[in-house]
Order: C-alpha cells, then sequence, then structure tokens
C-alpha cells in the first residue's frame, strides 16, 4: 500500500464500514453512526454488533450508482430534484437544504469521469469559500439554475 498526503496529515482510512445515521445537534452534524461490514456473494453484509460512533464536524459522501430519486439519504434530507430525478442545486452546488452540496453525477446524470471531476473541483472551491465564510449566502438568498 503506498503513503499519500492524506496519510502523511494523519488521516486514518478504515475499510468495510458501513454508515447508518448521520447524527446531529441543532443543525450541526456531531456524529456518524457506523457499522462494520463482511462480504457475501460481492454484497456488503452488516455485522450484527459490530455497531460504532465515529464524531465528525463535516460528512463528505461518495454516492456512487444509487439512483439519487430512490435513495433513502436524499429523501431524509428532503433535497429537491429536478423532473429527471439529479439533485437540485445552484451555480455554487450548493442543494436545497442549507450546508448541503452535490456535484457530479449526482447533479448531472451519468457521464464522462472527467465531467465529474471538473464539477468536483468547482463544487470544492465552493464548499471551501462556505467554510471560510467567503462566499457565506443563507438558504433564503439562494437562486436555482
Amino acid at each position: 500500500m503506498r503513503t499519500s498526503s492524506s496519510h502523511e496529515e494523519g488521516v486514518e482510512r478504515l475499510w468495510s464500514i458501513g454508515t447508518q445515521r448521520i447524527l446531529g445537534e441543532n443543525g450541526q452534524v456531531r456524529a456518524l453512526s457506523c457499522v462494520k461490514l463482511a462480504w457475501e456473494n460481492g454484497r456488503p453484509i452488516p455485522i450484527e454488533g459490530s455497531q460504532f460512533i465515529i464524531e465528525a464536524e463535516l460528512v463528505l459522501l461518495s454516492m456512487g450508482f444509487v439512483p439519487y430519486r430512490d435513495s433513502p439519504l436524499v429523501r431524509e434530507f428532503g433535497l429537491a430534484l429536478d423532473p429527471k430525478g439529479n439533485i437540485l442545486v445552484d451555480d455554487e452546488h450548493r442543494c436545497s437544504v442549507d450546508k448541503v452540496f452535490a456535484c457530479g453525477d449526482a447533479v448531472s446524470g451519468a457521464s464522462l469521469v472527467v465531467h465529474a471531476i471538473a464539477e468536483g473541483r468547482k463544487c470544492a472551491r465552493s464548499v471551501h469559500a462556505f467554510l471560510t465564510n467567503a462566499g457565506g449566502r443563507s438558504a433564503s438568498n439562494r437562486s436555482k439554475s
């Protein structure tokens, strides 16, 4: 296994973990409720009794090939969708829910990976501006594109 810059910065990687819930308080993420996974026939199976909590202030999701309109996470957050079932965002990649951003296939539908990477970089700049308060706007000031 190679060392990456994230390893050098002290990032710990956890493998075969499933997130069960995002735990929060007063609109702020506080932790993730997780479970360890076993793999059977190429499918993840939660290991009973292996639940644990990871403290967190920020959650970044890579949703893979989940159909967004059918995603329990999208429904639970109450994210607005466009007519094609993609997550609706403004020009800064902000969703209809405050402090939630989306990009890539979740926003535009399946496309080339280079487009997802480009959108990811644009979204990362918007998240950075939001976190550093350089581009902070309230939900009431957003205009959808």
